[in-house]
């Protein structure tokens, strides 16, 4: 089940660069479902109410996110998952990209 999350309220920052999402048994890389490789990137969600560090599992992360940028994510999704006595909740997004899209020299 995908739950859609309302991001009009939050402020994202990376706290990381984006890494190769690997499939928890065997350790290869995670494919979403037109075979593109996922990355996974921790961001700090603020709202007015707090913050919370999300692991945000993406097939187009845009280049040159470094910690501490603010990024946009687009499409944000939830999906609660159970694996024997272990439950929890792991987040998807169509796109990670730059909240600022950096400035080309001239």
């Amino acid at each position: 089940m995908l739950l859609p999350i309302d991001v009009s309220e939050y402020r994202f920052i990376a706290a990381g660069t984006p890494e190769p999402a690997l499939n928890f048994d065997t350790k290869l890389p995670q494919l979403d479902k037109a075979g593109r490789e996922l990355s996974s990137i921790r961001v700090v969600a603020m709202s007015p109410s707090g913050a919370e560090v999300l692991v945000v599992k993406v097939s187009n992360a845009t280049k040159g996110i470094v910690q501490g940028s603010e990024v946009r994510i687009i499409d944000l999704v939830a999906i609660p998952w159970r694996r024997e006595q272990n439950a929890g909740i792991s987040f998807r997004a169509s796109s990670v990209e730059l909240a600022t899209p950096a400035r080309s020299a001239s």
